[in-house]
């Protein structure tokens, strides 16, 4: 085996707070453990990193990921069964359907296929992934296999910056703090997902201020999609100082937007930023191009803690487990 010659790696912060390009690496190669160090040691300091026109297979994409934690079995939807790709269990295709034809599979298109599609292309609110489990997703690798020439970008937010940007006074309140998570039907449009979540609900109190494990850093660990109300406050109290974070969350100081090219790859810590979608892939005239396909794999994450030590609890659905390595065929 050959090890990749890292010698020439290089961090390029993308602004003050969140994301940084890393240059001379080839993700396709084995690495060694001073460059999975120092990737590690850049999406702790900059929250997301990206790697330009890598082009790994899907071997390569769980070997890397690999790397860096174990990939987790649970994703938002439940379950995997609409996009399963055969010996790769772990990596969980996200499509956006222009042409309606095959799924990248290689299977026919199904009705819940574009469903998923329409779903996942309105789910545009800052989040992170999996806080309705009582252990989040800890980071997520997620490459582009094709990829709009305009529009399509995803956004990164640094979660330990917004709680740094509220008042000494507002840091110390919301320090105390905890809310329920909860994965709700609302604005599913497949009554399959809503079917299969009312079968296998999932609801959690989280610390409103995570501690990160890695860094001690604090971090806001609330978003808009599964953050319902706050434990102890009234109903109305709750909204209105939800509103309040939610508003320093999604400042665009604290965000940096990634424009994706066939073959590139990004890597997020979730424990400490929030992620979205983007908005304008039904507003640009994109169903005269081919399909946009990332893939995804998500890497298991502990029970978040808070400033006071103590860790989430569960109200319903079980925690995320680990996947067994996949055979790669070799």
């Amino acid at each position: 085996m050959t090890i990749a010659d890292t010698s020439t790696i290089e961090v390029i912060p993308r602004n003050a707070f969140v994301g940084a390009d890393i240059t001379g690496v080839d993700l396709t190669r084995p690495l060694d453990d001073a460059t999975v160090a120092a990737i590690r040691r850049a999406v702790l300091t900059w929250k997301a990193v990206f790697f330009s026109e890598q082009h790994l297979d899907h071997a390569q994409h769980v070997a890397f990921a690999r790397r860096f934690g174990t990939p987790s079995a649970t994703t938002a939807v439940q379950p995997r069964r609409w996009r399963q790709i055969e010996g790769y269990p772990e990596i969980f295709p996200i499509v956006y359907k222009a042409s309606g034809s095959a799924y990248p599979s290689g299977r026919p298109a199904r009705p819940d296929d574009v469903l998923l599609s329409e779903q996942i292309r309105q789910e545009t609110f800052w989040h992170q992934d999996g806080t309705t489990l009582l252990n989040p997703q800890a980071s997520a690798v997620l490459r582009a296999a094709t990829a709009y020439r305009l529009g399509g970008d995803t956004g990164f937010a640094n979660m330990a910056a917004a709680y740094q940007g509220l008042p000494e006074s507002l840091r110390t309140f919301v320090d105390g703090l905890r809310a329920v998570h909860r994965l709700g039907i609302r604005d599913i449009p497949s009554e399959d997902i809503r079917k299969d979540i009312r079968a296998h609900p999932r609801s959690v109190i989280h610390p409103v201020v995570r501690v990160h494990p890695e860094t001690g850093e604090r971090a806001l660990f609330v978003n808009r999609i599964s953050t319902e109300d706050i434990i102890g406050l009234t109903m109305r109290q709750s909204q209105r100082i939800l509103d309040l974070l939610f508003d320093e969350t999604e400042k665009p100081e604290y965000a940096v937007y990634f424009h994706w090219k066939p073959g590139d790859v990004a890597f997020w810590d979730n424990r400490s930023s929030l992620h979205r979608g983007p908005a304008d892939l039904g507003k640009l005239g994109h169903t005269a191009e081919t399909d946009r396909l990332l893939y995804h794999v998500a890497l298991l994450g502990d029970v978040p803690v808070g400033v006071d030590g103590r860790p989430s609890t569960a109200l319903e659905g079980e925690p995320a487990e680990p996947y067994v390595p996949a055979s790669t065929g070799d």
